[in-house]
């Protein structure tokens, strides 16, 4: 047989295996990534455009209760707050409808929480300005001829790209004039009310209409204020062309110097407020640390997943020494290869998950109907989004439309994340427990181990506590737990989301412990602190989650509470997970990315999982 019949019988049976089968890629690439985070925390000190509302409005994080808990036993401690912030401040992601030039009749652009989870992950091709036009104050803009160069050396751009321009602007974080190129931040254009001194380098508009026209992307990231040049127009703007293509763009990305031009996977998770024209979004990034990283993709690194077909480096010698062997055999043998493992190279596992994978969105869209404890901080605090501009500005040309806005929120709301100072029972001398902006991106990416309470205790008003007979059942049918298990108590109380007092469990919500002002009628079924306790003695996990507003249950005592035993074991919750009743026991990945907020306790996090999908979806991860 000859090399050609042979590598076109190859592709064919590779293109005939759909679909395909759990675990022939790779779904663990959590467990050996070098994960890279690319958010810089948020802060009063954060640098921001200086403009009225910014200076007006600067992140501002209250602490509302911090210390020992008046009326609680066992020196229980409490820390939560509230906090406002702008929606377009620190590593943050443009919705397509912050900036557009004209909206055509029956044009509608995506609002932050509809922007699709496939838009915001995928490869980052970076772009470098010249390098003559970095650390200077320059307003160059890059141009078609430059993005052919880059292409030339590269490859070229794709649909699948999250367009990354490195500017060098990431030098100067932290000095405000030098990030913002000028030392008259101050100076405002007298029509537009916008700073007309500021200058740093980035992509111009000709050259994103024809990123968009002839090669397409997923979205657009910068490393600098803005994904348009310090002096840019805005009625005649790269967010013009970009957002009102329907794209969304992440501005002041942190690390970007540490990116190859290409390889890496970025993923972007934006907080989900309704109706948002932006908001903060954590950014991470795998496959990035040199040519050897073997969780980077190549170009020659590929395999046959749905329509997109690639080949393996390793398949072509052996081709070669096997032309004239049945195509049976040197099938076996490139699977063999394939599988091979230790140590592994780049392009051996499948690093493009999120071309085939199906993404499971389990973040409720926050709003000023966002269930929340009848606390009276909460009542007094709830969600709120106020927009400062929305609709046409004045003195600029072109139906020039903008809308943007602030939000305040308490941090301990809708889908959120609990960080481990959240609460803890006693912290021991020289005891150290994460701040959210502290909890490492490892502890929050894992299997998603879903454990249910019996049926008899769903959907009604129980407070059943899982046992360690109850978990002993469960391991006996799904197998052991392990310390990268996101273990998810599923309650059934997803069903009531919507309904407060179903959702709480009580018809009297407002009816509080006289000792520690918690409410004392809630219902609702969970794990037991004893069930916890011996989870992390004897199996350990990453983080926990639930779909009720808690993972203890509704009559939880706080001082002796599974949120003592796990945050105090230094491991973040999450709670208000949406849409727990798709995913299987064992084998969907979870993704749970919180904000950035220094010194929080939690934060709203935006949770996504895939591998879901019954048994047969290839991107299950199985034993």
């Amino acid at each position: 047989m000859s090399t050609a019949v042979v590598l076109t019988a190859i592709l064919l049976v590779g293109a005939n295996a759909a679909p395909l089968q759990p675990g022939t890629i790779s779904q663990t690439w959590w467990r050996h990534c070098e994960l890279l985070d690319m958010t810089y925390s948020l802060s009063n000190e954060t640098t921001t455009v200086p403009i009225e509302q910014f200076k007006k409005y600067p992140f501002e994080l209250t602490q509302l209760v911090k210390g020992m808990v008046p009326g609680v036993p066992n020196d229980y401690y409490a820390h939560y707050g509230k906090f406002c912030s702008m929606e377009h401040f620190g590593t943050h992601l443009d919705a397509p409808n912050h900036v557009l030039r004209t909206l055509k009749e029956g044009q509608e652009m995506f609002t932050l929480e509809k922007v699709p989870l496939t838009d915001v992950i995928g490869e980052a091709c970076v772009i470098d300005v010249p390098e003559e036009h970095k650390y200077v104050r320059s307003n160059y803009k890059l141009t078609i001829d430059d993005i052919k160069k880059w292409e030339e050396i590269n490859g070229p751009l794709h649909e699948d790209c999250i367009i990354i321009i490195r500017t060098g602007q990431e030098r100067f974080w932290g000095n405000q004039n030098d990030y913002l190129g000028t030392d008259t931040p101050e100076q405002l254009d007298p029509k537009t009310g916008w700073p007309d001194t500021m200058a740093w380098p980035g992509l111009g508009v000709e050259a994103a209409e024809w990123i968009l026209a002839n090669r397409g992307l997923k979205a657009i990231g910068v490393d600098s204020l803005s994904l348009d040049v310090g002096n840019s127009e805005f009625y005649n703007s790269v967010h013009t062309v970009v957002l009102g293509a329907n794209k969304p763009g992440f501005e002041n990305l942190a690390f970007v110097s540490k990116l190859p031009a290409r390889g890496a996977t970025i993923i972007g998770l934006p907080i989900k407020n309704k109706g948002g024209s932006g908001g903060p979004v954590r950014v991470m990034a795998y496959g990035w640390n040199g040519p050897n990283d073997p969780c980077r993709m190549t170009d020659g690194a590929k395999a046959v997943i749905g329509s997109h077909v690639f080949l393996y480096p390793c398949t072509l010698p052996l081709l070669l020494t096997v032309a004239a062997m049945s195509t049976a055999v040197v099938l076996t043998a490139i699977l063999f290869v394939g599988a091979s493992a230790a140590p592994l190279e780049p392009g051996t596992i499948s690093q493009t998950w999120w071309r085939h994978c199906e993404l499971l969105d389990m973040t409720y869209t926050l709003s000023e109907d966002t269930i929340q404890l009848p606390l009276e901080n909460y009542e007094k605090n709830q969600f709120k989004l106020t927009p400062f501009v929305k609709g046409m500005v004045p003195g600029v040309p072109n139906d020039f439309y903008l809308h943007f806005g602030k939000f305040c929120t308490m941090e301990h709301i809708g889908t959120h994340m609990d960080a481990p100072n959240h609460v803890l029972r006693t912290l021991k001398e020289g005891q150290e427990l994460f701040t959210l902006e502290k909890v490492p991106l490892t502890d929050v990416i894992g299997e998603a181990c879903v454990i249910d309470v019996p049926e008899e205790h769903k959907y009604i008003r129980s407070n059943y506590k899982l046992t360690i007979d109850d978990i002993k059942k469960w391991e006996e049918i799904n197998g052991l737990l392990h310390e990268d298990c996101i273990v998810i108590i599923r309650t059934g109380q997803e069903r009531f989301w919507g309904n407060q007092n179903d959702f709480l469990g009580t018809d009297t919500p407002e009816h509080r412990d006289p000792k520690t002002g918690w409410p004392n009628t809630m219902s609702w079924p969970g794990l037991g602190v004893e069930a916890a306790e011996w989870i992390l003695a004897n199996r350990g996990l990453k983080a926990i989650g639930a779909d009720a507003i808690s993972f203890d249950t509704g009559d939880a005592n706080l001082s002796q509470s599974v949120h003592t035993v796990i945050l105090g074991a230094n491991k973040p919750g999450f709670e208000n997970l949406a849409l727990v009743s798709k995913l299987p026991a064992r084998g969907a990945t979870f993704i749970g990315l919180p904000m950035k907020n220094k010194d929080g306790s939690g934060s709203p996090a935006r949770v996504m999982a895939y591998g879901w999908n019954g048994p047969n979806d290839p991107c299950r991860i199985t034993a």
